[in-house]
């Protein structure tokens, strides 16, 4: 569930890639972090976090505080980048073609991410399905 994106938690009944983009920034976020971005329990409490951090971003956009205590130590860029695929409008996402494109991935905090981010052997998965009926395939 804690992939899923507001639409699904809404009950969007089909399944699209920016859903998959969704849950790209929410594990691209945790493995930065080392913890899940999203820590609520029900569907409701979700949402409802996704909604807060979508006022944090439109309120202060990809700088320090709309992931304060959480990615402090990742660049502007790489802010821009998961505020970018975690967009609460799904057509604001990105596709992956074009998040590959973003200009992170260049930069040298892209290369001291990937050495803080844990072996993902280590990490626990949560199941990262969302509820039978959100989604169809």
């Amino acid at each position: 569930m804690r992939y899923c994106s507001p639409h699904q938690l809404n009950g969007l009944r089909c399944y699209c890639p920016a859903e998959d983009i969704w849950a790209l920034g929410c594990v691209m976020a945790e493995l930065l972090a080392g913890e899940p971005l999203f820590t609520a329990d029900t569907q409701e409490d979700l949402l409802d976090e996704t909604v807060d951090l979508t006022d944090d971003l439109v309120e202060f956009g990809a700088e320090a505080e709309a992931f304060d205590g959480v990615l402090e130590e990742v660049s502007l860029a790489g802010r821009e980048l998961l505020a970018g695929l975690l967009a609460f409008d799904s057509s604001e996402r990105p596709t992956a073609a074009d998040a590959l494109k973003h200009r992170w991935f260049a930069e040298n905090d892209a290369v001291k991410a990937k050495s803080r981010v844990v072996a993902i052997s280590t990490v626990p998965l949560s199941s990262g399905l969302c509820s039978e009926d959100a989604a169809v395939f």
